[in-house]
Order: structure tokens, then sequence, then C-alpha cells
């Protein structure tokens, strides 16, 4: 699990997940822009889903930070 805050407009880079990815807004939104399936706004206590391989990046267009915790369910 990680804990990401986001500023207000940011923008991460595009990448492909690196194990099955949920990521629980817990304040604010942020959005994931995912390749083929376009853009999701997300807002607290919504999640998102990105299955491993998955090419997407986040972004926050809102004026506020979001803050965001990422379960990442790796291979053992």
């Amino acid at each position: 699990m990680i804990e990401f805050i986001f500023p207000p407009g940011f923008r991460g880079d595009e990448h492909a997940a690196v194990a099955d990815e949920f990521a629980y807004v817990l304040e604010g939104e942020f959005a994931v822009v995912t390749k083929g399936q376009g853009k999701r706004v997300l807002r607290s206590g919504e999640v998102e889903y990105a299955r491993k391989g998955t090419l997407h990046y986040s972004l926050n267009e809102s004026p506020r930070p979001a803050r965001v915790l990422v379960v990442l369910l790796k291979d053992r």
C-alpha cells in the first residue's frame, strides 16, 4: 500500500501497471486516463482498478490536493 498526494495541476507519467492496482480516493478528486478507455474522474470514497500491464496516468485538475491510497497486488 502506498499513499499519494496529488497536488492541484499534477500530471503523472503514463506507465504500465506493475501489478493489479487499486486506487482508493481518501480526500479530494483526481482523474485516471486509461489507454483505450479514456478519462474517469474519481471522488472521495471511489475506487479505480487497473489490471497489471494497463497503460494509464493520473492527473489532478481540481483546485485542491487529492489523497489516494494505492494497493498493489503483486505475484509472489
